[in-house]
């Protein structure tokens, strides 16, 4: 019965979450965190609201609160809708009232929205355990098997938003305690520049989350299949052990004095990074050989840049 109701609500969960990082990126707390509003003028804000627990649709009486507008999510589906908004409003509040007249399930969201626009909030969960659990991950891509991190891809997971940092780590705070109990359960994405969009589902996360912290396993994003997408990388280079091409050959990247994290060579010596434009440091080494250092600067993640070729001898 609850995989049904999921089921009935995934593929508009889908269309909403293509274009909730666009159109609403900054909701949430932890990560990418708010910006304020959208300025001046009114703007329309939709949504689904379920429980953490079991995804079921929200309880009946379940109240969306936003700038002063007032809203109910609708029993059947746990969806709402809520127009006439000012776009400066930045603060979203949903409450469940029970038949006995008190008030449960009460969350509270910092939105930022866009004046003459749908605002999708995408899917949040609700839970009667409070909103106390914190998660940390990383998101990757395969690069010849092995995991390269992704930098600037945009993690949305029940309402909150985050950023991935250039060694593909985030994290996020205020999630509802018992997110992830249903498998299967759809409860975000994650999209980034020349990756197809990445659904975050209860397995994603492992164990239902709990009071604290919750490290989760990697998100693995992949480029799209049949079309040319940008390489699966934005920094590339290859380092030789007396000029000859060796895997294993472990490379280091850093900018400034910050230590991203390090990838070891392929079978031709070759190396990938995905990370933001900046100037980086990249070192080789090997046990028995003296390292070598050369730097490179990414102007644009759609134009990747290759450093230059580095010779390791004793």
């Amino acid at each position: 019965m609850l995989s049904s109701v999921v089921d009935r609500h995934r593929g508009w969960l889908l269309l909403v979450l293509l274009g909730v990082a666009a159109g609403l990126f900054g909701c949430g707390s932890g990560g990418g965190g708010s910006n304020g509003g959208g300025g001046g003028g009114n703007a329309t804000l939709h949504g689904l609201i379920l429980l953490a627990s079991t995804s079921a649709p929200a309880p009946t009486s379940t109240f969306v609160d936003i700038g002063g507008v007032t809203g109910s999510a609708r029993d059947s589906d746990g969806q709402f809708n809520l127009t006439g908004i000012s776009a400066s409003a930045t603060l979203l509040t949903i409450r469940n009232v029970n038949g006995s007249g008190v008030e449960q399930f009460r969350r509270t969201l910092n939105v930022q929205l866009v004046a003459g626009q749908t605002n999708d909030l995408g899917v949040v969960y609700i839970s009667d355990q409070g909103y106390t659990a914190n998660i940390s991950g990383r998101i990757v891509t395969q690069v010849n098997s092995v995991a390269q991190a992704v930098a600037g891809a945009k993690i949305t997971l029940s309402g909150v938003k985050a950023i991935s940092g250039v060694d593909g780590t985030f994290t996020m705070t205020g999630l509802p305690v018992g997110l992830g109990s249903l498998p299967g359960a759809l409860l975000g994405s994650v999209t980034a520049t020349g990756f197809e969009v990445k659904p975050i589902v209860s397995e994603t996360l492992g164990p239902p989350l709990i009071t604290g912290s919750n490290p989760i396993p990697d998100i693995i994003i992949s480029t799209p299949v049949g079309s040319t997408p940008p390489p699966p990388y934005t920094v590339t280079g290859r380092v030789t052990v007396q000029g000859v091409a060796q895997a294993g050959v472990a490379v280091d990247l850093k900018a400034g004095a910050t230590d991203l994290g390090s990838v070891m060579t392929d079978s031709g010596g070759n190396y990938f990074f995905w990370v933001v434009p900046a100037t980086y440091t990249i070192t080789a080494s090997k046990s028995g050989f003296a390292s070598k250092q050369t730097s490179v600067t990414l102007n644009r993640t759609d134009t990747p840049v290759t450093a230059a070729s580095m010779n390791l001898v004793p």
